[in-house]
C-alpha cells in the first residue's frame, strides 16, 4: 500500500478521475478541485483529519445551495481512497449535511467533552492567532478579485470566498474548543495509579516483531501521526486506555489482530 504521508491529495485525486467514466468525471473534476483549493492539493493525503472534513462539510451547506451534490462528489472520492487502499480510514463518513441552524450548537456540544493536553491547548491558540492573521490578506484578495465584473467564470473569487468561509468556521470551531476544553494534568490520575489514559505517552512493544512502539493518546483536534499523538477513539487508544505498564493488550485493525504490551507511561 502507498504511505499516505507521501501521496497528496492531488496524487490520490487524480487517481480517482481516471478512474471515472467521461461523463461522470467531467461533473465530479470541479467538485474536487475546489475541494482542494480549500485543503491544499499539495497536502500529505495521511494528514487529512475528521475534524477538517466536518468544517468543510459545514462549510458547503452553510454558503451554498447546491451542498449535497458537492459533498456526494467528496465523499465519493474519499471511498475511492479507501477502497482502493490510499488510507485504512473511511473518511467518508465524515463528510455529511450540516442541519440548518444547529451549526454553533454542535460545536459548543462537542467541544463541551474535550479535554487537551497543555501542549494541544498551545498549538490550538497559535493556530488561531495564525487564522485571524489572515483575515487581512483574504480581504485584500476578495478585493481585487472582485475588481472583475464578471462573476460568472470567476475563479478567484470563488477561491478566496470559500477560503475565507474555512477559514472563519476553523476559527470558530477552535474557540469553541478553547473556551470550553479543560487541561489534563496528574491530577486526573485515578488514585495515583499509573495507567493509560488521555494525555499519556506509552512505550509499546509489538509482541510479534519485538518492534518499539511510542504513541501519545490525545483527542482528535490534537491527532498527528507524524509526531505519534493517536486519538484515543483509534483502535489502539480504545485498547490502552486504563491499561498499565507490563499488561499485554491486543488490537483488532483493518490489517489484522496485532498482539502489544505496555512497557512504560511516560508523565503528562
Amino acid at each position: 500500500m502507498l504511505d499516505p504521508n507521501i501521496v497528496t491529495v492531488n496524487d490520490a485525486a487524480e487517481r480517482f478521475l481516471h478512474s471515472l467514466d467521461a461523463e461522470t468525471r467531467a461533473t465530479t473534476q470541479s467538485e474536487i478541485q475546489r475541494f482542494m483549493r480549500w485543503y491544499g492539493s499539495d497536502r500529505p493525503l495521511g494528514a487529512l483529519r475528521p475534524h477538517e472534513l466536518e468544517s468543510y462539510s459545514i462549510t458547503v451547506t452553510s454558503t451554498t445551495t447546491d451542498g449535497r451534490h458537492r459533498l456526494e462528489a467528496l465523499r465519493a472520492f474519499l471511498a475511492y481512497t479507501k477502497r482502493t487502499g490510499l488510507i485504512q480510514e473511511n473518511l467518508s463518513t465524515h463528510v455529511r449535511l450540516a442541519r440548518t441552524g444547529t451549526k454553533e450548537r454542535a460545536l459548543a456540544a462537542a467541544a463541551t467533552m474535550i479535554r487537551l493536553t497543555p501542549e494541544g491547548f498551545v498549538h490550538l491558540e497559535e493556530e488561531l492567532d495564525s487564522l485571524r492573521n489572515q483575515r487581512g490578506q483574504i480581504a485584500e484578495d476578495l478585493k481585487l478579485a472582485m475588481a472583475d465584473k464578471d462573476f460568472r467564470e470567476n475563479a478567484p473569487l470563488d477561491a478566496a470566498r470559500e477560503q475565507q468561509a474555512h477559514v472563519e468556521a476553523r476559527i470558530r470551531e477552535i474557540e469553541n474548543t478553547l473556551r470550553h476544553a479543560t487541561l489534563m494534568d496528574r491530577s486526573d490520575r485515578k488514585g495515583g495509579k499509573l495507567i493509560v489514559q488521555l494525555g499519556s505517552t506509552v512505550r509499546l512493544t509489538s509482541l510479534a516483531d519485538g518492534k518499539e512502539l511510542r504513541y501519545t493518546l490525545v483527542e482528535r483536534s490534537e491527532v498527528n501521526p507524524q509526531q505519534g499523538k493517536i486519538s484515543i477513539e483509534s483502535p489502539v487508544g480504545r485498547a490502552l486506555l486504563g491499561h498499565a505498564p507490563g499488561q499485554e493488550i491486543e488490537v483488532v485493525t483493518p490489517g489484522g489482530a496485532r498482539k502489544l504490551r505496555v512497557e512504560k507511561i511516560e508523565e503528562i
